[in-house]
Parts: C-alpha cells; structure tokens; sequence
C-alpha cells in the first residue's frame, strides 16, 4: 500500500499529485493501492479539488486525525510505503517514490530512498488537547478557545488555517504581519525588539473564524509589551512590470498557491489564482512591497523555481521564467509601527538588585 498524506492547499502536495497518478497507471493491476490521506481539510474542499485535479486512488478525509496523528505526520507532502507483509517499509517525500521502489515494496524486499532535491514540505496545524476537566484530558471538540505565547530560541515556521494558527518559533515581527494581515515589509519593529520570538498557538471555534486575528493582535501586544498603531508612511516599494507576462489565463476552480523556500530551494506554484499570490511571494522575499498596477486584475497559473542560496536568483527566475521585471520606486504606503511600553515585569528587570557575591 501506498498511503499518501496530503492537502489540497500545499502546493508540494498538488505538485506531486502528477507524479503519483503516473504511478497508479503504471501500478494498475499489481497488487498495491494509493490511498490519499487529507489531514486537515473539509469534505467541500476536497471535493472542489479533486473536480479540477482527479487522484488515482481512495482519498480519505482524516478529520480525527487518526491516521495523521498514529503515523506521526507533522508535515506534508508524505508517502508512507506499507509492505504486503504489513510492516511499514519506508517513509519519505512522493517524489523519492519510483517505479523500482514500489517493485522492490511489492517483492516485500528492503526498500531504501534515494535523497531528493526537491522535497518541499508544510507543516500540519494540530490541535492537541491541553486542559484537564474533572481529572481527565478534555477532547478538542470542548476546547472552544485556545491563546497560548511562549518564549522561543529559535525560528521555525508557522502553519495556520481560517481558524488557528500554531508556529513552535516566529519572530514577533512575522506574527503581526498574521495577526494584522499585513506584508512584512510594512510592519516596523524597533532594532531592540528584531529578535523577539515566540512560540505560539491559538484557536477559535470554526463559525467564529473572523475572530481568530484580533485575538492574536491583544495577545501579542500584551505578551511582548508592544503598543502599535497604523500610519501612512512613504516607504521602498517594487513596481512589478510586464504583467501579465507568461502567466497562464485560467478560467476558474479550487484556487491553489504555495511559495516556499528550503535547502536553498525556492518554488511558487499558483494555480486558478489572482495576482495577491505573486505579490504575496515576492514582499517576503525581496522584504520590500511589492506593488501590482492599479485595474491589474485576473486568475491565472503560474510557476516559477529559484536557487535561494544565489543572490539576484529569485528576480532572474520571475524574469526568465515568468516574464516580469521588479523595479525599485517608493509609494505612501499604510504600515503598522510597534513600540516597546514600560511594564511592572520590565521595571523589576531593570531594577532587580544585584545578586550577591
């Protein structure tokens, strides 16, 4: 068996679907099935993609999170390689999976995977049950509201989906840009505060997703002693240019995006989607805004690859591949300033006695 854990929001996911259907034609009336785990998505999402994108194989929705949590997934794309003696033969990225793997997993002989070079993966949000209610942990389905910040050492990422958002390492800086739905390039952090990080997870019941940002907001004001505000400053912005350039029209379905970069491997991939997405790959990146002509609209499929250990790669790639070109400008632009405020727990740091000798 081949028991493929997936969404149809992560963009690796969608890519190696292609790969995958290859497999199951070529694996058709062999003794192997392709099972299609989503982790975390609804039965309407799921249906709505496989319309545009067909998958060869059973697809399962794991809205329990059994198998993802049983198996131990806490990332996707991954293929878990399930020999006919029942044993689990392997567990990698679908793009390591190849015909004479899958020979070797039906000959229930050792299966190993060759290192890929282009592995990229997203976390899952998991909501784990946290709360003790009469001696006895609570399940999810009663954990309505959940706001939880940290400390962390290190910067590790963030997933999050309409109604929670979990990151085990942020800085505070790319957490406002989430909890004030803002590019980073326009939020503004003092250099004192530049290496503040936080672990953190919040969630809020599902018909109150609109909820989940402002509570972010308050909780990390008051978790890092910030005051923010809005203001309209004039800042360094990128004017993209040459649109539409090689861009695909689309003529509709399951939008679909994913920009990332790994191991020195960038990647943005959109299909059936508006030109937020282009925008929203390149402010990260580039750290500057990015700004799209004004009346530039429509739905489009696109992608693009880069080698992000190489400077300059990323706006090579957006012209050689896609037919665009980033020219520096500057535009009045609104930005969310962030300020430190004294508090009784900062006073008494500063104010601790020394400690004797």
């Amino acid at each position: 068996m081949l028991l493929e854990f997936w969404a149809a929001s992560c963009g690796p996911c969608v890519a190696a679907t292609g790969h995958l259907n290859e497999l199951a034609d070529r694996f058709a009336g062999r003794p192997i099935d392709f099972v299609y785990v989503n982790t975390y998505e609804s039965l309407e999402t799921i249906r709505a993609f496989l319309k545009v994108h067909p998958i060869k194989g059973v697809v399962l929705a794991d809205n329990s999170e059994a198998l993802t949590n049983a198996y131990g997934i806490q990332a996707i794309p991954v293929t878990v390689l399930i020999s006919p003696s029942g044993r689990v033969a392997a567990i990698g990225h679908p793009n390591q999976i190849t015909p004479d793997v899958l020979d070797r997993l039906l000959a229930n002989e050792p299966v190993t995977l060759a290192r890929s070079g282009n592995s990229l993966t997203i976390a899952v949000p998991q909501r784990r049950s946290l709360l003790s209610v009469q001696g006895s942990v609570s399940s999810d389905q009663y954990s309505l509201v959940r706001v939880a910040i940290f400390p962390a050492s290190e910067i590790t990422g963030s997933v999050w989906s309409k109604d929670q958002f979990q990151s085990s390492g942020a800085s505070l800086r790319s957490l406002l840009s989430f909890a004030y739905d803002l590019p980073l390039p326009r939020i503004l952090v003092p250099s004192g505060l530049e290496q503040e990080r936080y672990a953190v997870q919040v969630w809020v019941p599902s018909d109150s997703a609109n909820a989940l940002r402002p509570i972010m907001q308050t909780a990390l004001a008051a978790a890092a002693a910030v005051r923010v505000h809005m203001e309209v400053r004039d800042v360094a912005a990128l004017a993209v240019e040459g649109l539409p350039g090689k861009l695909r029209p689309s003529r509709g379905g399951q939008p679909l995006s994913q920009c990332q970069e790994k191991e020195n491997t960038g990647q943005l991939t959109a299909e059936n989607s508006g030109l937020e997405v282009l925008k929203n790959c390149i402010e990260p990146i580039t750290g500057t805004s990015a700004l799209i002509p004004t009346g530039m609209t429509g739905i489009y499929s696109f992608e693009t690859h880069w080698d992000s250990s190489k400077s300059g790669s990323f706006e090579a790639a957006l012209r050689d591949q896609l037919g665009l070109q980033l020219r520096p400008t500057n535009a009045s632009l609104s930005v969310l300033t962030v300020e430190p405020v004294e508090t009784e727990r900062m006073s008494a740091e500063h104010h601790r006695p020394p400690a004797d000798r």
